[in-house]
């Protein structure tokens, strides 16, 4: 067969597409558009409060479905924004970790009656808050927490006495009340707070017989976390509590009077030593001090004490040692005007007879007074 034999057939047409005018559909139906549109943001807006809820961080929300079983026990809505139906209802609790205050009553070992202010850290169970709504409602720390708290503080506070709770046990009682509200026998709902950062927090725990409670001890699940117990005060009675105090006052005053008798044997070591050790310098330096030497160093202090400032008159002592004796030391400016004295006869001035040396002539002369020359009146016989 050839290519002339061959019929040459008649390409099939294809039909035009016909692109929608859609501008045209929207001009012509646009009030039926915006109507409906209306319409429909109307009625969102209407039923999003009752359609929607929105979680805030640090929180869980439990489901209550009146149409659908009741309260939700697996399934806690996550943070963030939830959508439900219109006829369920959701309540928020705190996951966070959140501390209460308050004050028990307790009598301790001696009968007393004392009052203690605990402060406890608690969380609820984000796995676990489902149950938690259920069996106990948002008030599980006034509840589960006191009640448990309060017995355990009233057993453990029995066996000490008030002046150690009030002193050194009151560690060991913190401690023992924490302890005795996390002890599992007690079946108080409560357990010892975990991590917050660890994956057991997070995880969502089996639920199996959940729905069932009571049937077994198997069923037996902890829905409140205790971090940790504290004992802020202690209050005894005012007669008990002044003799406390007194008696770690006098407890005081004798620490003070050991640590005085402490010093002050030490103070008397150290006299001791010091005077041993004037003696031996003494005992040293005797054989090397001589009156010359002494004199010597007189000598040196007289001249020292001529060109000072201060020094006025300087009379050089009689007699074996010659050491000098010093007058009118004061300041020049602050010495009050000399009285003028009327002069006396020479006649009439007793003699006295001075064995001194005046260094304070302006001429620069020493003068040497031997006293009143004239010949002493002979006795008559």
């Amino acid at each position: 067969m050839t290519d002339a034999n061959i019929e040459e057939r008649p390409r099939k047409a294809w039909p035009a597409l016909r692109i929608p005018d859609v501008k045209g559909y929207f001009i012509e139906r646009r009030w039926r558009i915006l109507f409906r549109t209306f319409i429909t943001l109307f009625v969102l807006a209407v039923f999003w409060p009752f359609v929607t809820v929105l979680v805030p961080a640090g929180q869980s929300g439990v489901l209550y479905s009146p149409l659908f079983g009741g309260t939700a026990l697996t399934r806690p809505l996550p943070e963030g924004l939830n959508f439900i139906l219109p006829w369920n209802k959701v309540t928020l609790y705190n996951m966070r970790v959140q501390v209460r205050k308050t004050e028990f009553e307790a009598v301790t070992k001696d009968g007393l009656h004392v009052k203690v202010g605990v402060i406890f850290r608690y969380r609820p169970h984000s796995s676990t808050i489902g149950r938690l709504h259920k069996a106990v409602g948002p008030d599980y720390a006034l509840v589960l927490l006191e009640p448990a708290i309060s017995a355990i503080v009233r057993g453990k506070a029995g066996l000490y006495s008030a002046e150690e709770i009030y002193g050194s046990k009151r560690d060991e009682l913190q401690s023992a009340i924490f302890s005795g509200v996390v002890d599992p026998s007690n079946h108080n709902l409560i357990e010892a707070g975990s991590d917050p950062n660890s994956k057991s927090d997070i995880a969502v725990r089996s639920m199996t017989g959940v729905a069932s409670v009571g049937k077994s001890k198997l069923d037996y699940i902890p829905l409140v976390e205790l971090v940790d117990t504290l004992i802020t005060n202690v209050t005894l009675p005012a007669l008990v509590q002044l003799a406390i105090e007194r008696k770690e006052e006098q407890q005081q005053i004798q620490q003070e009077y050991e640590f005085r008798l402490l010093r002050e044997g030490q103070e008397s070591n150290r006299k001791r030593i010091e005077a041993e050790g004037i003696r031996d310098f003494q005992r040293i330096i005797q054989s090397g001090i001589t009156d010359q030497y002494l004199k010597w160093r007189g000598i040196e202090a007289t001249l020292r004490l001529a060109t000072s400032e201060n020094s006025k008159t300087v009379i050089i002592g009689g007699g074996k040692t010659g050491m000098p004796l010093i007058f009118n030391t004061d300041d020049s400016s602050q010495r009050p005007a000399a009285v003028a004295k009327p002069k006396q006869s020479p006649s009439k001035r007793p003699p006295v007879r001075s064995d001194s040396f005046d260094m304070s002539r302006d001429d620069g002369e020493m003068s040497i007074d031997i006293g009143d020359a004239s010949p002493s009146p002979k006795k008559s016989k």
